[in-house]
Formats: structure tokens, sequence, C-alpha cells
């Protein structure tokens, strides 16, 4: 009876750390099917496993910040910006988080809101050829012609030759150097 009695004390104590790993395991499971999800364009099913993610641990920023993204993918800005704000409560200092949130604010027309995410991410990547070309979109928009065009020319510099955006941003500071010159 004695054994018995310390065979059940021993499991009974070392229940709650079986269901904490239990419980870990099954959030990185459901993490890596969003991550998949997202990266096969299944963004809503993506979100529903992000959603679930935070709900056991409402402090992981990288799943406020996927489920941002890929709320910007099907054209929810609002609910990716609270997302993208979560994101960047958690963790202040990651440049991505900034573009990301960037590209929500520019797609709800807040300019200002959008050129300084930008620069915060440029500021923490110095070389970040979407935020720069991202920033001088924006710049675009308000008028600034020649901010636009130095960040375009700094977004072609930082790039490498066979980035995807290349032949966009150099069609683009064409255009805003013609609009500029009166062309």
């Amino acid at each position: 009876m004695h054994r018995m009695l310390r065979f059940v004390t021993a499991i009974l104590l070392a229940l709650p750390i079986f269901l904490a790993s239990c419980t870990a395991n099954q959030k990185e499971s459901t993490l890596t099917r969003a991550d998949m999800r997202f990266e096969e364009g299944d963004f809503r099913g993506a979100i529903v496993d992000y959603s679930l993610v935070l709900e056991e641990d409402p402090k992981l920023a990288r799943a406020y910040n996927n489920r941002g993204v890929a709320r910007l993918r099907l054209g929810d800005f609002q609910g990716a910006l609270l997302d993208l704000d979560q994101a960047l409560s958690l963790t202040p200092y990651i440049g991505e988080g900034y573009y990301n949130r960037a590209l929500a604010r520019f797609s709800l027309g807040e300019i200002d809101g959008a050129i300084a995410d930008y620069t915060e991410a440029i500021r923490f990547t110095p070389r970040y050829s979407k935020a720069l070309a991202g920033r001088g979109h924006a710049r675009s928009k308000k008028g600034d012609l020649d901010g636009a065009i130095t960040d375009f020319k700094a977004s072609l510099e930082s790039a490498t030759e066979d980035w995807p955006d290349r032949k966009a941003v150099e069609a683009e500071l064409a255009r805003v150097q013609k609009a500029r010159d009166g062309k």
C-alpha cells in the first residue's frame, strides 16, 4: 500500500510537467502548420492556426507578425495593423515588423505613419531595399519627389542584381524623376 501511494504521488507530481510538455509540443506543431499554410498561400488557414497558437502563448510576437502579414495578403488592413501593433509592442527592435506595419498603414492611407514605420525599419536594417522602396512610394504619394528619388536610388543600390522588384523600382524612379523635372 505504501509503495502504491508513492507511485501515485510520483505520477501526480510528474503530471503537470508532462502536460506542459504536451502543450508546448502542440503549440510548436500548430505553429509549424501555420507557417506551412502561410507559405502555401492558405492565409485563412494560417490565421486560424496562428490564432490557436496565440491562445496558448499570447506573448509570441512572431505569431502576431505572421498573422498580421496573412491579414495583409487577404486585404484585412485594419486587422493586420492590430496584429502588427501587438507584435511590435512585444519586440520593438525588429525592422521587418516596422516594414510590415508600414505596408498596412500605407494600404489604409496613413501615409505619414507608413513613412515613420519605413524609417524605423531602415534604422534597424540600413540597406533594407524593400523598406527604402516603400518609403520612396510613400514620399512620392505625399509629393516629396526629391525624397522619393533618394529612396528609390538607395533601394536599387542596396539590392542585389536579381532582386525581383528591381524593374518595378527602376520604372517608378524614372516616373518620379520625370514628374519632378516636368517632362
